[in-house]
């Protein structure tokens, strides 16, 4: 029998949620819609699936973003249930989208971190019921989101965003947000001249490099990202994604890290060069 709305659908559903249906799966003869069939499969208080693990997957681009992607806004957290469904769209979805995005937690406690200037600051309209069993967040821009460390992001959805209660559910991953990080910087004696006034230390790894220029700086954290590519590529072979994921995020962490040294890098070449013109300037006078 073939159901032409999802409002039908979920009337259909209710009547197939009682015991009595059990092990019965209603089939709306709509293809593709397994996870659907088995979340039919209710008790009739509670909306529980019986004998089926309710669970949330997350996707989306967010994973692994820069604190200045984050700034930046547009990255997207996706969430994918399985054996359950969202509440019903309308006006009862609307009413828990802050319930939502209340749910998406970091780790950290920063005063300007996720928690105080991306959870607690997004706007209702970003979350976004795709389907019964999607939900799309797309972020809005932080302009005062400033972190100092790397955040870890969970994502639990309250009992209230699911049809017929049954939670709440923590989503699996986490995601990462990847701080951008400042280099520390050590002011040295002698010579002469902008060129030779500083050294730089930077720590790739635990190790500590003493950089003469931003030119080596740059050169050694580019060796270390393609280092990373090399080990994300041994880690898909194997099949690792545990282990991928985390070198995704270094990569990420790492090409940041390298436009910041290039951009000091130029910055460089440009005071060497003002200060040959000013050393000319003043031999010929």
């Amino acid at each position: 029998m073939a159901v032409d709305t999802e409002a039908k659908r979920w009337s259909m559903l209710q009547l197939a949620s009682g015991p009595s249906s059990y092990p019965l799966l209603f089939n709306p003869d709509t293809s593709g819609l397994s996870a659907i069939e088995r979340a039919t499969v209710l008790k009739k208080y509670g909306g529980i699936s019986w004998g089926l693990l309710i669970s949330c997957a997350v996707s989306g681009t967010v994973d692994g973003a820069t604190e200045a992607e984050i700034v930046a806004g547009g990255k997207t957290i996706i969430l994918t249930l399985t054996n359950k469904l969202w509440e019903l769209p309308g006006a009862a979805f609307n009413a828990i989208r802050q319930d939502i995005l209340d749910g998406i937690t970091s780790a950290q406690s920063e005063a300007t971190g996720w928690n105080a200037e991306v959870r607690d600051k997004e706007v209702v309209t970003s979350v976004v019921r795709t389907s019964g069993l999607v939900v799309t967040i797309t972020l809005s821009a932080a302009p005062a989101y400033d972190i100092t460390a790397d955040e870890t992001i969970t994502v639990t959805v309250p009992n209230s965003a699911l049809f017929n209660g049954g939670g709440p559910v923590i989503a699996t991953p986490t995601f990462g947000i990847v701080a951008d990080v400042a280099v520390a910087e050590e002011a040295v004696g002698g010579g002469i001249g902008k060129r030779w006034k500083r050294k730089r230390r930077i720590t790739i790894e635990g190790q500590v490099y003493t950089v003469d220029s931003p030119a080596e700086e740059a050169r050694l954290i580019a060796e270390y990202r393609q280092r990373l590519l090399a080990r994300l590529e041994v880690a898909q072979e194997r099949g690792d994604e545990g282990q991928a994921r985390k070198v995704r995020i270094a990569i990420r962490r790492a090409q940041t890290r390298q436009i910041k040294a290039e951009d000091r890098r130029a910055a460089w070449l440009d005071a060497i060069r003002e200060e040959d013109d000013e050393i000319l300037m003043m031999v010929l006078h």
